[in-house]
């Protein structure tokens, strides 16, 4: 479904690197083998129910240091404020990392 959804797109690209592992992995781990492929930028895509919920994700700080994020709303109004507030005082991080769709 995702290799169709970005057929007609150069830029971006599938990786099953989780797929190849036997154990568990966490998503800072998988950004982190990314990085060493040379991969300039990269985009984590979540839901806003995800971001509000990173503080419980294994060294989510790493994970804010080292990608750039593409938030979605999950409910139909965006209210960037909110988000704005969240990731400045609650995760003490740099806006301009975080790009939101409405």
């Amino acid at each position: 479904m995702i290799s169709l959804a970005i057929e007609d797109n150069k830029g971006l690209d599938i990786s099953d690197i989780k797929k190849k592992k036997e154990e568990p992995s966490y998503t800072i781990n998988t950004i982190l083998e990314l990085k060493k492929d040379n991969i300039n930028e990269l985009f984590f895509i979540m839901g806003d129910d995800s971001l509000f919920n990173i503080k419980s994700w294994y060294k989510y700080n790493n994970l804010i240091e080292e990608s750039n994020f593409i938030i979605f709303p999950r409910e139909k109004t965006l209210d960037i404020s909110n988000y704005n507030q969240f990731i400045s005082k609650e995760l003490n991080a740099d806006i301009t990392k975080f790009n939101f769709i409405s």
